[in-house]
């Protein structure tokens, strides 16, 4: 992410988060296609993440209209929401990586099959560049 949007920053914060959730939701379903069925726990912790991926990114969906529509002229307490809200996008990212890593490190599928946890291994890189954009966008505001 770039940091000289100036007055449109904070609607560059919300598009990258909202980029990343959908990122984040896809990657759910690329991991479902690679873990064995018979894996339960995993299976029904990713549809979990999923749903609640899904209503995180629809909730950045309802604040990037809402920014929009204010034509970037936001209140301090909408840019406080903002913020608040890209924290939570960074938590959540983080709280997925660590499910992630601890699937990878303990699933037999990734076991039974180093590829699969090759995969996996580049989708939390990919989450964890969000996280790291997000804790910077998060300091410089």
């Amino acid at each position: 992410m770039q940091y000289y949007y100036g007055s449109q920053m904070p609607l560059r914060v919300l598009d990258e988060a909202e980029s990343w959730k959908k990122q984040e939701l896809k990657h759910t379903v690329i991991m479902l296609e690679l873990i064995n069925p018979s894996e339960k726990h995993y299976v029904e912790e990713l549809n979990r993440w999923r749903d609640d991926l899904d209503i995180t990114h629809e909730h950045v969906m309802r604040y990037v209209e809402s920014v929009v529509r204010r034509d970037n002229q936001l209140s301090s307490h909408l840019y406080k929401q903002i913020l608040e809200l890209v924290a939570f996008c960074r938590e959540e990212s983080v709280a997925f990586t660590a499910f992630c890593q601890e699937l990878i490190n303990e699933s037999e599928t990734v076991d039974e099959n180093p590829t699969v946890g090759l995969i996996m291994d580049h989708l939390v890189a990919i989450s964890n560049e969000f996280i790291q954009d997000a804790k910077i966008s998060l300091y410089e505001n």
